[in-house]
């Protein structure tokens, strides 16, 4: 076997190890971005939540405050009867709706984070050493392979 040979073998073995090593190192910082991105959606989630959970809560409040003034206006005691059930309902249903919308913000921002736990593990497991050891290992192995076995076979 030449030497012209086994210089480009070696050579393609490098320029391998060292693909090997920049794909590990690409992976796992796309996979930390990723990461990054799911927190800041989570948080981000989290705010839209608070946030429409404090319209829903206006809304209640702003109906109720006009059926008061409707059924005051006509005369009516707002503290028994209808009028009373009709606000208590009115005020059960603005308070579940803001139930609604922080619950809803804390499950979409639960998994957000969820995809960023995973993100962070890959993350963890992309090892660009490993990477290239192992390519270093298995292109050495296939040129020592090619140099040692045409010398025993002579």
């Amino acid at each position: 076997m030449s030497y012209a040979y086994i210089a480009v073998a070696v050579a393609s073995l490098v320029v391998g190890t060292a693909s090997s090593y920049q794909a590990a190192r690409t992976q796992k910082k796309v996979a930390e971005n990723n990461a990054e991105v799911a927190e800041i959606n989570a948080r981000q989630a989290e705010r839209k939540g608070n946030l429409d959970a404090d319209a829903a809560r206006r809304r209640s409040q702003q109906l109720a405050g006009t059926q008061r003034s409707s059924y005051a206006a006509r005369g009516l005691d707002l503290a028994e009867g209808t009028p009373g059930d009709v606000i208590d309902q009115t005020d059960f249903f603005g308070a579940m709706d803001e139930q609604t919308s922080r619950s809803n913000a804390a499950w979409n921002a639960w998994a957000l984070r969820r995809g960023g736990v995973n993100a962070q593990l890959q993350a963890d497991a992309a090892n660009p050493g490993m990477a290239a050891t192992g390519s270093l290992l298995t292109s050495g192995s296939s040129v020592a392979g090619k140099w040692y076995g045409p010398k025993a076979a002579s």
